[in-house]
C-alpha cells in the first residue's frame, strides 16, 4: 500500500479505504487507486492470510475454454470428487486472456474459496506475469492446473500425456502399414503452442522408432477445431496429388468432420484414408464408421487434481508436484476395418 500511496501522493489510510471498499474517499481518488492496484496486480497480505486460515468449504474453478468438447464431462467428475470431500464448487469462465484469468482468480479469492483449479490455455498461463497468481502460489495457496508440460515446475499440475497419446496413435497407424501420416494441429496463431509441441514430439518419436523420415508437409494446421475444421482439412488434402493415407486429429470433433466429408465425397474410411481422433467423446463409437481415438483419462484427471489440491490445502509449504496421466488408444473401424464394435 505504501508504494501506491507514495505514487499518488495520498495517505496509506486512503489506499486502505479503497482496497477494502470503505467510504470517505473521493470518486476521482478511488478510480486512480483502483487503476494502480490493477496495474500492479495487488493482493493485500491479509487477504492471502485469510485465504489460508479460514475455510469456507468451497473450491473455485477457472476455465478459459468452456466450449472444449471434453470439458462438461471433466467438470462433472471434478464436482463429484469435490463433493465427496464435503465441499462445493464455484465456477468462473472466460477466454484465452491473461488479464481475464487474473480477474477470474481474484474474483474467486474475494469469495474466500479454499483452493482453485485452473484450466487455462497453457501459453496464456505460462507467459502470465501476474503477481496475483505467482504470489498466491509462492505463499502456498492451493492452486492446481488441469494441464502442464514437463519443464513447468513452479506449480502443481495434472495433465493428459498428449505426447504419448499421439505417439500411440501414430505407431498404431504405422503397424497397419501407413507411412504417409498427417498430424492435424491447431493453427500456429492459436494459444496452444505448448500442447501443439507436445503432440509433435509424440508424432516424431513414433516416426523415429519405425525409421520413417519426418516430413514438415505432413503437419497440417487448422483455424477451426470443430467438425467444420475436419471437413475443411479433408477438402484441402484430397485436392492434392500426393496426400497422406492416414490422419491423426487433435480432437474427435475434427475427426468426425473428416469422416463425414470423406464418405460424402465417396472415399472409403479407412481403406482410402484412415482417421484417428483424440478424446473419445461419448458419441465417438456410434457413427456410421466407429472412430478410432485416444481416450482422455478424465476420471483420473479429476481425482488426481482434486487430491493434489486438498493435499496442498493441508500442506501449503510442500514442493510443487506434476503428474502426467497416460491416455488409452481405442481402436475402431476408422483406422482398422477388422475392428469390432
Amino acid at each position: 500500500m505504501h508504494e501506491i500511496a507514495a505514487k499518488l501522493g495520498i495517505s496509506r489510510t486512503t489506499v486502505y479505504r479503497v482496497v477494502y471498499d470503505k467510504p470517505g474517499v473521493k470518486d476521482e481518488t478511488r478510480r486512480a487507486v483502483l487503476a494502480l492496484l490493477k496495474e500492479h496486480n495487488y493482493v493485500p497480505n491479509d487477504l492471502v492470510r485469510s485465504l489460508r486460515q479460514n475455510r469456507t468449504g468451497s473450491i473455485g474453478i477457472v476455465t478459459t475454454n468452456p466450449r472444449q468438447a471434453v470439458w462438461p464431462q471433466l467438470l462433472q467428475y471434478i464436482v463429484a470428487e469435490v463433493g465427496r470431500k464435503g465441499y462445493e464448487v464455484i465456477l468462473q469462465t472466460g477466454e484465452y486472456d491473461t488479464a481475464q484469468i487474473d480477474e477470474l482468480v481474484e474474483r474467486l479469492c474475494r469469495k474466500r474459496v479454499d483452493g482453485i483449479l485452473v484450466q487455462p490455455g497453457l501459453d496464456v498461463f505460462a507467459r502470465s506475469s501476474s503477481d496475483l497468481i505467482r504470489r498466491l502460489i509462492d505463499q502456498g495457496y492451493p492452486i492446481v492446473c488441469l494441464s502442464g508440460v514437463e519443464d513447468w515446475q513452479s506449480v502443481d499440475w495434472v495433465s493428459t500425456d498428449r505426447a504419448y497419446g499421439v505417439y500411440a496413435a501414430t505407431a498404431h497407424l504405422i503397424e497397419l502399414g501407413h507411412k504417409e501420416i498427417g498430424l492435424v494441429l491447431a493453427t500456429r496463431r492459436s494459444n496452444n503452442r505448448i500442447t501443439r509441441n507436445e503432440r509433435i514430439k509424440g508424432y516424431k518419436r513414433a516416426l523415429e522408432e519405425y525409421e520413417i523420415a519426418f516430413c514438415e508437409d505432413h503437419l497440417i494446421y487448422s483455424d477451426d477445431s470443430g467438425c467444420a475444421g475436419g471437413d475443411s482439412v479433408v477438402r484441402q488434402i484430397v485436392s492434392k496429388s500426393e496426400r497422406p493415407s492416414a490422419l491423426v486429429f487433435l480432437n474427435d470433433l475434427m475427426a468426425m468432420g473428416a469422416v463425414y466429408r470423406l464418405t460424402r465425397m465417396g472415399y472409403r474410411v479407412p481403406r482410402d484414408m484412415a482417421i484417428v481422433g483424440f478424446d473419445d467423446l461419448p458419441t465417438s463409437g456410434y457413427g456410421v464408421v466407429g472412430l478410432t481415438t485416444v481416450r482422455q483419462p478424465l476420471e483420473e484427471l479429476a481425482s488426481e487434481s482434486v487430491r493434489l489440491l486438498f493435499d496442498r490445502l493441508e500442506r501449503p509449504s510442500r514442493a510443487p508436484r506434476q503428474v502426467y496421466i497416460r491416455p488409452t488408444l481405442v481402436v475402431r473401424e476408422s483406422s482398422d476395418p477388422e475392428a469390432e464394435r
